[in-house]
């Protein structure tokens, strides 16, 4: 199996907006039946992260957890199908990269998708690995967001 990595591109800096991108598409995602790991850089964002997904619609719910990648591995009651962690990947079909590096274990997700709005510390991480995924052959996908 080959990674398939995309960008999708967001124009502003806002990073509700950043989020409520995030949100729309791991709603797609979990409806057509995928598991979805979201890899933030510190235990604030991925709680800013959980709180979007409880915030983003209030027609929908989408079942997620912050977890240690102990609590993943143990498989303790049935997990749900977003997991948010910070720092390290847990086994699901799709990997969001919301951190400022490219997180070990890539190669085991069919699909990682990263966001990059124009704040420019997370633009220029975002070009970085850009850098990184093409280094590894794999050459991401880009998408715009929004207008």
């Amino acid at each position: 199996m080959s990674t398939a990595v995309e960008f999708h591109i967001l124009e502003g800096t806002n990073l509700r907006a950043l989020d409520m991108a995030v949100c729309g598409r791991i709603e797609q995602w979990v409806q057509a039946g995928s598991t979805v790991c979201v890899v933030t850089d510190s235990a604030a964002a991925a709680e800013r992260v959980d709180l979007a997904l409880w915030t983003f619609n209030d027609q929908a719910f989408i079942p997620h957890e912050i977890v240690s990648r102990a609590d993943a591995q143990t498989g303790a009651p049935p997990l749900p199908p977003v997991l948010i962690t910070s720092g390290r990947t847990v086994a699901a079909d799709i990997l969001v990269n919301l951190g400022p590096t490219v997180p070990d274990g890539i190669e085991t997700f069919a699909r990682v998708v990263e966001f990059v709005d124009a704040d420019p510390t997370r633009r220029d991480a975002g070009r970085r690995r850009f850098v990184t995924y093409r280094d590894r052959g794999l050459p991401p996908e880009t998408h715009k967001v929004g207008s």
